[in-house]
Order: C-alpha cells, then structure tokens, then sequence
C-alpha cells in the first residue's frame, strides 16, 4: 500500500512517494514537531509479518546509525507506526550513480571523485565490522553538490553474526555477487570490493562486467570465466588496467586489492600516466560491445523466459525466476545459427519451404521496444509487422516453421508466433533464445507449428533490439510491452516510432510436421530401462490425483518419466540436452490452472563450454507427455 500526502506515520507525515525498492516504499517526509525533512523509508505492509524481514528492516536502521561518517546516509530514527516500521535517514537531494551513468553523465574524472567517497565510507564500514553484501551504483546516492553516500545497508550483517537470510536465498544484485558469496560462501569485506571494482568497472565502461541475458548465465560468469579486459571493453582505456581489474575482479578473495580506496588510487594514477585522466563518458553500448565471450557481451542480465503450457490453450509467456542459489550453472548465450558477415541475404531457403517477410537483403537500424537505440535499461517486447505490402509475416495456411533469420539486430530474441483474437492477440509459441551482435545476416533453426493466420514477429530481450529498415512505404508494426504474455491488445502501433520493415524473415513450410521427441506410453514405457534419476517432483493434479516426474541421465540423453501409482506411464526424449556436455539449471513441475488433469514442465540446461543456454517446455498428461517447444 502507498500512504497519500498528508498521511502520518509515527512521528512523520507525508509529503511524497520518492521511490519503491525490494522492501518498502521511500517517502520524502517532514517530521511533525522539529519540521525536519527526511526521506522515510517503510517495510511494505504485506513483508511486515515475515519475522526475516522485519529483522532485516530493524538491523538496516540500527547498522547505519553505528557509522559515523560523512559518506554514510544518515539514520536519524527507527521506529514503528499503524501503518508499520518505517526508519527516517537524511534526504539526499540529487541522484544515483546508476542514473548518473544511465544519463551518460560520468567523465572519468568524475566518476572517480564519487567512487572515492563511496570507497571512504565502505572501508569505514569494514572497520566497524560491517560487511555491506550489495554494493552498486543504486546504492550509491549523489547530492546536489557532487556528495556521494553509501546507502541501504538492508541486508547486511556483522562479520561472524548469524545471517537471517533464508540457507537457500541467494541475496545481493546478480551483477555485483562475488563468486563466493554465490557459491554459498560467507560474505567478507573481499566481497564488497569485488562488488565494489564490479562498479568501477561499469563507470568507466559503459557496460557491467558480464553482461548477459539471463541471472543464471550472470552467476554462471562470475563463478567460471575469467574477468574481462577492461581495455578491450573500451580502448580508450590503458592496457595497464587490464592485471589491476583481473586481480579486483579475482575468483580467489585473496588476490584482491586490501581496500577499495587503493583501488581508485591506482585507477587514478594509471590514467594519468596514460594520458587518459580526461577521459568523456563512456559511449552507449554498440556493436563493440556485443557477443558472447567474456571480452565482448552487451547488456545486463535479465531473468529467463518460460512458456506455460495447457493441452487446449494457447502457451502463455511468463517469467521464471531462478530459484535461490541455483549458482554455479548456466552459460552466456552467443551467436548460434549461420551468420553471413558478407551483408548478402543469407543461404538460400531450405528445400520445400516458403519465405515469409523480409529478404534481409539490406542492413538496417537496431531499435528498442520503444524505437530507440538499445542500452541496458531498454524494456522487452514483442513485436510484428503489422502491416508490410508485398512482404507478409502472416501464415498462408497450417504449416511447420523450420528456419527464421534476422538483420541489424542486437542482443536477444526469439521468433514467436502470435494468434490474433478480438482486438487483440495471444502467443501460441516461441523459439528458443538466439543472439545476434552486428549488421549482418543472424539465421537459427526452429520447430514450431503454426497454423492458418497466426503473425510471426520477435520477442526482444530486455537491453536488446530488432532490426528496422527506414523508408519502407506502407510499413508498420505493433509492439507489446513488455512481452506479450496473456491475451490483450498491442501497447503500441503505427505512428508510434517503429513504421519500418521489421528485419525478419521465416522459412516456413505449408503442411509441414513438426518434429516431436520420441515417446513410449503404456506397458510398454513400465518395461524401459530406469536409467539415473537427476531430479524428480511429485505433486497431484487439480483433481487430487497424485503423479511424479522425473528427469532421467539415459547414457547421452535426457529423458522425461511419468510414474502413477509408483508406475512409469509415460517417457519421453528431452532433445539437445547430453548428461556429459553440461548441466541442468531448472527443472520446474507446475500445476496447470485450466484442466483438472494437466502439469506444466519447463527444464532449462546450460552447455558445459558456456555457448548456450536451451529450454524445452512439455505438458503432462495422464499417461502421456505433449512437446511444446
């Protein structure tokens, strides 16, 4: 609940809503007697029966309020109200780092007096015993006059204290966690200043360390590939910085710098000798910047996507979150498919199949949801064309989509098909995620059946962007935002920014099958091998019946078993995945909503070598499975 203006708490009241976090609301507040402006900070009302957080709440109030320090927000007061706990800090009049850097607005020299600062008061805290454990540029507050505060001190704890974080709860933001502290570790003063060169790094770049599509390919990153080269990530930047970030970034805590503020200094001492001390802000990430190998990726994790599947209903995207510390797995996705770098349009098509949409024959511009160049902070979406004389992404008639290819794109997506309904549209079906980093021709393959009138278009990650050929007359799209996930009409259309050929083309084949996993029913499936079980979920269907699925090491392969009663009904092939070639990050068993007699399964799987990530989405059935994607 959000308190209007005027509304008291304790011994404050209201002016306005200054922003919302992962724990409460933060108001500006003026107190009742002494008149004193404060920002007000308060636990959201349905966190304030979880004794976790409320102790997290009353340790953040009473941390802060140990440190004396002229870089450390001020806490004046913890207290309790009707309307819950709420602790009053100093109002910093002015921004963060994180909007600082998002506005381009940090020179290097700039951007190293604020982190100095910062530094001061985060060695100031080690010192007093205090481990920050989420260090990053929101946490990073910046006054009117160029003061810079460490702020939210929420989750953490004092060296050696017990932590009231749940075992299985990994805290902290993904692209500032030390690897140990993922690993399940303890959080020390070396994993703030992991944290804290993660941040340095991002000022001077433009870009986060691994800058990658999904939380489990960040975690993945940041426990398995090697740091960066902060001079390959930006070459204006001297190459004697590369060893100093290699070490401030180390896997092992003991390699790092003893203290942040030494870190700045020589940070500050190598530009100058370089030449580079008045270096500009950093430019928006481009095509220099993308790809999959640690040196080269583009932009920020996001969660991964799942499908929801009903044996009747159309799939429904929705989001699934990475469960706790599920650490250590995943990988960065990078370009797959062919690529053409000759700017041509591509292989020829597959034999039998029809081309829809774009010929890719000329480059483009790559553009956001919102039809701007794409950073970081860019939404997801999904677009099609929606209208284009003479290049239509709309289907002729049933078929089976065999190969889909894009141009000018940036980043992450996925081709999705999209039933039109009333006035507006549902997705049926999604490809797989694919990346694609630089003007020329992105082709990957696929397996989705499609029917009679469905549209064709693009899911786009967060941070990433579609290709879109200007001067296309009659050329229109409509955008849904963020991703199209239950039935409703578009968010954006023509004249909205976007009126240019979507640079996308399918190969699709009219009356084609799609390709399904093998699978045995029956007495038959009762008689197979058991072969490993890696992971299994019991649960009942909505009509109370109890089932079991399991997720099988069978050699080279993976497969699904559903067993009833103790009884294996059903097997079914997993198809990409190999128990030797790398590691399953999620296996999630669901409830469906719609049928009485109906799971969901999504299993996402990392490639050892880190190339890809690959998920298949299933639907299960009394005694049977159905492949979704």
């Amino acid at each position: 609940m959000t308190l209007s203006t005027g509304t008291g708490a304790g011994s404050y009241r209201i002016e306005e809503v200054l922003g919302r976090g992962g724990m409460g609301v933060v108001y500006r507040a003026r107190h009742v007697e002494h008149g004193r402006e404060v920002a007000l900070k308060m636990l959201g009302g349905e966190l304030s029966s979880d004794p976790e957080f409320v102790a997290r709440f009353r340790r953040e109030g009473r941390l802060q309020a140990s440190l004396e320090h002229p870089h450390v927000v001020t806490v004046y007061e913890a207290g309790e109200s009707e309307h819950g706990l709420y602790l009053a800090m100093r109002l910093i009049r002015g921004s963060t780092l994180a909007a600082l850097m998002e506005g381009r607005a940090l020179d290097a020299s700039r951007a190293l007096a604020l982190l100095a600062q910062v530094a001061d008061a985060l060695e100031t805290a080690h010192a007093a015993g205090i481990v920050h454990r989420d260090v990053k540029p929101q946490n990073a507050l910046v006054g009117d006059s160029d003061d810079a505060y460490l702020g939210d001190f929420g989750i953490t704890r004092r060296g050696g204290a017990t932590s009231v974080t749940a075992p299985d709860r990994l805290m902290g933001t993904v692209a500032y966690l030390a690897p140990e502290v993922i690993k399940g570790g303890e959080a020390t003063p070396a994993s703030d200043r992991y944290a804290f060169a993660a941040m340095v790094f991002e000022c001077l770049t433009g870009t986060a360390v691994y800058p990658r599509t999904s939380q489990a390919a960040v975690l993945y990153a940041h426990t398995n590939e090697p740091p960066p080269r902060i001079s390959r990530r930006r070459d204006e930047l001297p190459r004697s910085l590369d060893d100093l970030f290699d070490r401030a970034l180390a896997k092992d805590p003991g390699r790092r710098p003893d203290s942040a503020t030494a870190l700045i200094a020589v940070v500050r001492g190598e530009l100058e000798r370089a030449g580079a001390a008045d270096l500009g802000p950093p430019p928006p990430p481009g095509a220099a910047a993308l790809g999959g190998a640690t040196a080269e990726p583009l932009h920020r994790a996001t969660p991964a996507a799942r499908l929801v599947s009903t044996r009747r209903l159309a799939a429904l995207l929705a989001v699934a979150a990475l469960a706790g510390a599920a650490v250590g797995v995943g990988a960065a996705a990078v370009v797959d498919g062919d690529e053409d770098p000759g700017g041509s349009a591509g292989p020829p098509p597959l034999a039998g199949a029809r081309v829809l949409g774009s010929d890719l024959g000329e480059p483009g511009d790559p553009l956001d949801c919102r039809a701007r160049p794409p950073r970081p902070s860019s939404p997801g979406c999904t677009i099609v064309q929606a209208a284009q004389p003479g290049r239509t992404l709309v289907v002729p008639e049933d078929g089976v989509v065999r190969r889909w290819g894009v141009r000018s794109a940036r980043g992450e997506l996925a081709l999705v098909v999209v039933r039109p309904r009333g006035g507006g549209a549902f997705q049926v079906a999604k490809s797989r995620n694919e990346f694609a980093g630089n003007d020329a021709v992105h082709v990957f393959d696929a397996n989705l059946a499609v029917e009679r009138g469905d549209q064709l278009g693009l899911v786009v990650l967060p941070g990433s962007a579609a290709g879109g050929r200007a001067g296309v007359d009659g050329a229109t799209t409509r955008r849904w935002i963020p991703r199209l996930a239950a039935e409703r009409p578009a968010d954006l259309g023509p004249r909205s920014g976007f009126d240019r050929e979507l640079l996308l083309r399918v190969e699709y084949v009219p009356r084609g099958e799609q390709r399904l996993p093998r699978q045995v029913t029956g007495a038959a499936a009762a008689r197979l091998a058991p072969g490993r079980v890696r992971i299994r979920r019991s649960l009942r269907f909505r009509n109370g019946r109890p089932v079991a699925v399991a997720l099988v090491a069978l050699g080279q392969r993976f497969v699904l078993d559903q067993l009833i009663g103790g009884r294996r009904t059903a097997r079914i092939d997993v198809p990409d995945f190999n128990p030797q070639a790398g590691r399953i990050i999620t296996f999630e068993v669901y409830v469906e909503e719609a049928e009485p007699a109906a799971l969901g399964i999504f299993v996402e799987y990392a490639e050892k070598d880190g190339s890809r990530i690959l998920n298949h989405f299933y639907g299960a059935f009394p005694r049977e499975f159905e492949f979704v994607t």
